[in-house]
């Protein structure tokens, strides 16, 4: 929760490499690994703790039945998307935005043309996103009624 607070790694003009010096030290403890032999060397219990904290609610989601986890999951698709609104409004809102959103809508659409091998690449992207979620939407489908 230290990106929260007032002393948030991106609020102090910090570089690409401050941050990923940051994040290998203090997120994934590197700093405590011999070079020689980089293996684990002690326990980041930060990233302990969320990790439980995080199968805890997905077992809170899960043990008590499929009713409650299609009324869990009102809240958890729900709420992302109003969020995703907030910050938008909150992106548009800002200083220079529309210099990023003239950037956007003015892409090189001639790339997917000139350069055919982007079309593979997007359609692995495709079939890996469905692919994650394809389990899930069989188990849900096994609890239809069948008429």
């Amino acid at each position: 929760f230290d990106s929260f607070g007032e002393e948030n790694a991106w609020g102090n003009g910090i570089t690409g490499s401050e941050a990923a010096e940051y994040f290998q030290d203090q997120i994934i403890g590197m700093n405590t690994l011999d070079p020689d032999d980089p293996k684990p060397t002690r326990i980041v219990w930060k990233n302990v703790g969320y990790s439980l904290f995080t199968w805890a609610v997905v077992y809170l989601c899960i043990v008590f039945g499929i009713k409650w986890t299609g009324r869990i999951t009102y809240f958890t698709m729900g709420l992302p998307v109003i969020l995703l609104f907030v910050m938008l409004g909150r992106s548009v809102s800002l200083e220079g935005s529309q210099e990023g959103v003239k950037e956007y809508l003015s892409s090189d659409w001639s790339v997917l043309v000139n350069q055919p091998e982007v079309w593979p690449k997007a359609v692995t992207q495709i079939f890996f996103s469905i692919g994650i979620t394809f389990g899930i939407m069989t188990a849900y489908g096994s609890h239809c009624n069948r008429n």
